[in-house]
């Protein structure tokens, strides 16, 4: 049943009011004479409602005690009164009252408004705790979130945008764009709000409070509609500025060997960043690959598949041994200029044609590549080649960077935050953000930076802790700690 306090300064009022109540099966938990009284009673009862007699005793009318319970506790009121003035009315408005009951009343007056009042009351609740469920998402999700709305005024800012750039929303939110350092063409930014759902990448560039600059590539744009009008735009985004930086490292003239295991420069970054240039792909897969990049410009993406059938399907083209390849890689390489090649399960042809034949088409395919000044990635599994024919492949395909601890030079910053981690681990003390701002005195986004650096390279292993994440240094990190 239903509780409700019940605020009336007339006693006989009051049990009338109980009365009726209890005959509708609802459950009067208290009565009280003065706002001071509510005030107190809504707090140590919590009741489900409210009826409050606007005139009461005392210096609190009930429009003060509602104001009062409504800024402490979300609980619907109903007000009840004999009469009243317009200066009264416009108070009792201003608290959004769930209903407005004049006394004498009928008891099917009360018991529809209260129905009504605690419907409303659930309602508002539910939409609260989505609303709430929403924000909690925005703001822990990795993504970078902000809304523009039509003054160009930022009124989204979640915690992915705050750590990546190093300004706090209290710096941010409510001002326009063109007023912020953090974003260096804010004419590109305004552009973006006229668009649909972009077909291929788009990408804006965000400064952080150190005045590095971070590019963001896009991945949604939606208008977000308040009483038929568009209110704001929805912006998504994906911080990308370290793998273009690994990307643009690539020469043209190169064939790049691509290990499997590589988790820094994957398969989808390759096509989604060469497509944005401009670049022509031909990528060679037995997977429907390009299934996984909806957002690439078809123009700019041609996949060729790996079969064993001997007919091959024109619309779907297909090759089945390393004739077929090269002649397929030199007629794209002849077509198109900037091309990349991307050539995936390599173990097809070793596998259906033995390691000696491939070999013979590499030199074939390196020597295209490098007289029509293209790209060409390999995915390589190692463990399909032993350390011989692993050695061979580097001689005629360049092999990536890797993290190799015998040649890794950290900068003194990278250096300082490892030999940290590693020295509070002698003395068995756990590491978070927290421990590291305190002790080296670097701002948050720089310590998430120099963090993501050596895990990227291997040294140092990132664990949940309860609510919070600990920094581990790995085996490797102190290889390279004892080394120095």
């Amino acid at each position: 049943m239903k509780k409700i306090l019940v605020v009336e300064d007339e006693s006989i009022v009051a049990l009338e009011i109980q009365n009726r109540l209890e005959d509708l099966g609802y459950t009067v938990i208290d009565i009280v004479d003065t706002g001071e009284q509510a005030i107190k009673k809504a707090a140590e009862t919590k009741p489900d409602l409210i009826l409050m007699d606007i005139y009461l005793k005392g210096n609190m009318d009930g429009i003060k005690a509602a104001q009062y319970i409504q800024q402490n506790q979300h609980i619907p009121i109903i007000y009840l009164t004999a009469y009243a003035d317009t200066e009264t009315l416009n108070r009792a408005r201003i608290t959004t009252p769930y209903a407005y009951i004049v006394k004498p009343f009928e008891e099917r007056e009360l018991q529809s408004n209260i129905e009504i009042a605690l419907y409303k009351h659930q309602t508002e609740r539910k939409l609260q705790d989505t609303k709430n469920h929403l924000e909690n998402i925005v703001e822990h999700i990795t993504e970078i979130i902000f809304t523009i709305n039509q003054e160009h005024k930022i009124t989204t800012w979640n915690n992915s945008a705050e750590q990546l750039t190093g300004y706090p929303k209290k710096e941010v939110l409510n001002k326009k764009i063109t007023e912020l350092p953090v974003f260096p063409q804010p004419e590109k930014t305004k552009h973006l709000l006229n668009q649909k759902q972009p077909t291929k990448p788009i990408r804006i560039h965000l400064q952080t409070i150190a005045n590095e600059q971070k590019t963001i590539q896009i991945n949604q744009i939606t208008p977000l509609h308040n009483q038929q009008k568009t209110s704001s735009t929805l912006i998504i985004g994906t911080d990308i500025t370290e793998t273009i930086q690994k990307l643009n490292q690539f020469q043209p003239g190169n064939t790049y060997i691509l290990p499997q295991t590589n988790h820094q420069i994957t398969l989808p970054s390759l096509i989604n960043y060469f497509t944005s240039c401009q670049h022509h792909i031909l990528l060679i897969t037995r997977k429907n690959t390009e299934q996984n990049h909806k957002k690439t410009t078809e123009k700019h993406l041609h996949t060729v598949y790996l079969t064993n059938q001997l007919k091959t399907n024109e619309s779907q083209p297909c090759v089945s041994n390393t004739k077929d390849l090269t002649k397929q890689i030199t007629e794209y390489c002849n077509k198109n200029h900037q091309a990349v090649i991307i050539l995936t399960n390599i173990d097809y042809f070793i596998i259906q044609q033995g390691f000696t034949e491939f070999m013979k088409t590499m030199y074939q395919l390196t020597d295209l590549i490098n007289d029509t000044n293209n790209l060409c990635f390999i995915t390589l599994n190692p463990n399909i080649l032993n350390n011989q024919q692993q050695a061979l492949l580097k001689q005629v395909a360049t092999e990536l960077p890797q993290n190799n601890i015998n040649s890794m030079v950290l900068t003194e910053e990278l250096h300082t935050v490892l030999e940290f981690i590693q020295q509070q681990k002698n003395k068995g003390s756990l590491v978070t953000l927290k421990t590291i701002k305190q002790q080296l005195n670097f701002s948050y986004p720089t310590i998430k930076k120099r963090l993501n650096d050596l895990e990227q390279k291997g040294l140092i292993i990132k664990r949940k802790q309860g609510r919070s994440k600990t920094v581990h240094i790995s085996q490797k990190g102190e290889q390279l700690i004892n080394q120095t």
